[in-house]
C-alpha cells in the first residue's frame, strides 16, 4: 500500500489480496494449519502455498520486479549469465560438474509440492540462535 517509489497495484487489487488473506480458509489461516504439528502435510502446506501465490503475493506484484520493486517485470538486471557459465571454460575454471541454468523447474517443482515456502523456521534458527551462533564475521 505504501513505498517510497509508487504503487504496485490499485485499491481494488489490495482489498482482494487483504480478503485473500484474511477470510476464514484465506491465506492466513492456511499458513497456520500448514504449521500445526497436527494437520501441517506436504498436501496442506502446497494447497497454501498455491493459494497465498495465486491470490496474494503475485496479485501484489503487480507489474513490478519482485526482488526490485522500481523496476517493471521483467527487469533487465542481472543480465542473464546462462551464456557465460555455462562455457566450457568457465566451467572448468570454477570446477563445475554440471551446466548452468537460471533457474530450475525441477527444483521449484519439489519445493512447491512440499508448501516449503509456508513452512515457518522460526523453531530452527531459534535453536541456531540459542546454541551460541555467531552473526560477527571474522576479517
Amino acid at each position: 500500500a505504501n513505498n517510497p517509489y509508487h504503487p504496485l497495484v490499485d485499491a481494488q487489487t489490495l482489498t482482494s489480496a487483504n480478503t485473500s488473506y484474511y477470510t476464514p480458509s484465506g491465506c492466513r489461516d492456511q499458513i497456520l494449519a500448514c504449521n500445526d504439528p497436527f494437520t501441517g502435510t506436504d498436501d496442506v502446506c502446497s494447497a497454501a502455498f498455491d493459494f497465498c501465490t495465486n491470490n496474494v503475493l503475485v496479485p501484489l506484484g503487480g507489474p513490478y520486479d519482485f526482488y526490485y520493486v522500481p523496476a517493471r517485470d521483467p527487469d533487465p538486471y542481472p543480465a542473464n549469465l546462462t551464456g557465460y557459465l555455462g562455457s566450457e571454460e568457465v566451467m572448468q575454471a570454477i570446477g563445475a560438474n554440471v551446466t548452468w541454468k537460471m533457474t530450475s523447474d525441477v527444483v521449484y517443482g519439489n519445493f512447491a509440492s512440499t508448501g516449503d515456502e509456508m513452512r515457518s523456521t522460526r523453531v530452527a534458527l531459534e535453536r541456531v540462535i540459542n546454541a551460541g551462533v555467531s552473526s560477527h564475521f571474522v576479517d
